[in-house]
């Protein structure tokens, strides 16, 4: 129920955005709502801040994507290095144009969305729960419940973040009052509906004693049906997902800085575009300074 509650929340935020977003059809995100809105030194703050917050979501990502592959290799590698090759490889493809970034980025989308579905359905497959289905804390009071209930729906926020990534191409959209609103929802819906899967399916297979027991619900669920194998097929599916997720970021956060620069609140040369027309010095600057956060 709190998933769907979080996806539903997250349609209301993108019907905002995207009506915001059609007003002000620029590359920048938020920048561009807020700096018409607000003047451009709130605009610069926020803008600033967005980059900055973004930058290092991106360098977390990318070491998580070090660590994950380092645990399912074996490897003795340095986590700071091998991340910083990673946002630099990332980084490198989306040089070359939007073209070329998007078929990368639609192949890592559809990666990851097979294989969460691949877990759902053989959780399913797998069998029906075993064990009781009761409620795991029958006598907790009404404040630890509530307690509960709002830490669970803050991590839940959180997995939906990511869902407004759309509104930094704004400008880059050839029909952007069409289909600006139209992915934005869609997106968010299609992520709440792979969510509730998910869970449906860890329910239908694990007690609920078991699942709240659990760190990794979805991982102890694998080892259920795979066995061994299971932590490696985890493993592979969240490299896919970081990476997914990764590439996304790194598309979109020099496009932050992009629209800064370009409205003359920022340095003159991060608004160049290459010869592939994106945002070449921003995307390079992010770059650096995202290596710089992963390395340290």
């Amino acid at each position: 129920l709190l998933w769907i509650l979080g996806g539903l929340l997250s349609v209301v935020g993108a019907a905002i955005y995207g009506e915001a977003t059609t007003a002000y059809p620029f590359t920048g995100g938020p920048y561009v709502i807020s700096e018409k809105v607000f003047g451009k030194p709130a605009g610069f703050t926020i803008g600033m801040c967005d980059w900055i917050l973004n930058t290092a979501a991106n360098a977390y990502l990318a070491i998580a994507a070090a660590e994950y592959f380092i645990t399912l290799t074996g490897l003795h590698l340095s986590t700071a290095l091998l991340s910083s090759l990673i946002i630099f490889f990332l980084s490198a493809t989306q040089w070359f144009g939007m073209e070329t970034s998007s078929i990368v980025q639609k192949l890592l989308s559809l990666l990851k969305a097979f294989g969460l579905l691949f877990l759902v359905a053989a959780f399913f497959i797998h069998g029906k729960v075993t064990g009781s289905v009761n409620t795991v804390i029958p006598n907790a009071s009404h404040v630890t419940l509530f307690a509960a209930i709002i830490l669970s729906f803050r991590a839940i926020t959180v997995a939906f973040q990511g869902w407004n990534a759309p509104i930094y191409f704004a400008e880059e959209n050839e029909n952007p009052k069409q289909s600006l609103p139209r992915s934005l929802i869609f997106g968010v819906l299609s992520l709440t509906f792979i969510y509730v899967l998910v869970n449906a399916a860890l329910l239908y297979m694990m007690p609920v004693s078991a699942i709240a027991n659990s760190q990794l619900a979805v991982a102890d669920g694998a080892d259920i049906v795979f066995g061994s194998s299971g932590k490696m097929i985890v493993t592979i599916i969240s490299i896919i997902i970081v990476i997914s997720c990764l590439y996304a970021g790194i598309l979109y956060v020099p496009r932050i800085i992009f629209g800064v620069s370009r409205s003359g609140s920022f340095f003159p040369f991060a608004a160049k575009i290459n010869k592939y027309n994106i945002p070449g010095a921003a995307l390079i600057a992010t770059t650096f300074i995202t290596i710089l956060f992963s390395a340290t």
